[in-house]
């Protein structure tokens, strides 16, 4: 009788769950969490403005570290494809992580990925709205600097791990820029893939002005060309040379 009752109030509790996670935002992901419990290296940094979960993870522990991140504009898929099977490709191939950590933040902007929009939720550029010195405040980069969870989260993961290079990826320009002391990376870089060093400048407020210009961190803008030339195998194929020249790459 007892064991009876104890199914039927589990059962209960967890119909009370579902039904309550269907009304709220994110909370999808909570019962995705007590029931698929993630690997051991994957975190939660926070929340998008819709209550997506933005995680991040980290692969080894050397001093040597760098951070890759993906989509921070959602209207640019093949960043985060790419970000995702380096992901992957880390997590088989442990080798390349001897003195190194890399951190990945593969969506950075889950809700403009899941709308389709550069925009995060609440239409501001994140790649717009970071502390720098030529930001522009305004309705389309915010009214001030970091007004969104996920710049906030980005930025917080820099001041955490203190990365000494950035590679943030893109699309669809077609070209490998770079901010701050990463002209020698992205030239590193170039050489494994199809696309040519391009200075595109330091726009205001953006992630590359923030860590390059205000922290003197090398970043690498990896802009991808158009979705529409691209297929998961030949972003694999052409664009993770690059990704791996950057993570055995030793700062001069």
């Amino acid at each position: 009788m007892k064991s009876k009752i104890c199914k039927l109030f589990l059962i209960a509790i967890f119909s009370l769950l579902t039904v309550f996670a269907s009304s709220c935002a994110g909370l999808g992901d909570t019962l995705d969490s007590i029931f698929k419990p993630k690997p051991k290296n994957v975190y939660t940094a926070g929340y998008s403005v819709e209550g997506r979960k933005i995680n991040y993870s980290v692969h080894g522990l050397g001093k040597d570290t760098i951070f890759i991140l993906g989509a921070i504009h959602g209207d640019e898929p093949a960043s985060a494809v790419l970000a995702e099977q380096f992901e992957d490709y880390l997590n088989k191939n442990p080798s390349i992580l001897h003195n190194r950590t890399v951190i990945m933040l593969a969506v950075a902007n889950p809700d403009g990925l899941a709308a389709g929009t550069r925009h995060n939720a609440n239409g501001i550029d994140l790649n717009r709205n970071f502390p720098t010195q030529n930001r522009i405040d305004n309705a389309v980069f915010g009214f001030s600097a970091l007004s969104e969870p996920e710049s906030v989260i980005i930025q917080s993961l820099i001041s955490r791990y203190k990365p000494n290079r950035i590679i943030s990826i893109h699309q669809p320009y077609d070209c490998i820029d770079y901010d701050g002391p990463g002209e020698h990376l992205a030239n590193v870089m170039a050489a494994k893939c199809p696309l040519p060093v391009r200075k595109l400048g330091a726009a205001p407020g953006s992630l590359g002005s923030y860590a390059g210009l205000e922290l003197g961190i090398a970043i690498i803008t990896m802009e991808l060309p158009d979705s529409n030339v691209l297929c998961c195998r030949r972003i694999w194929d052409d664009y993770s040379p690059a990704l791996i020249a950057a993570v055995k790459y030793s700062p001069k």
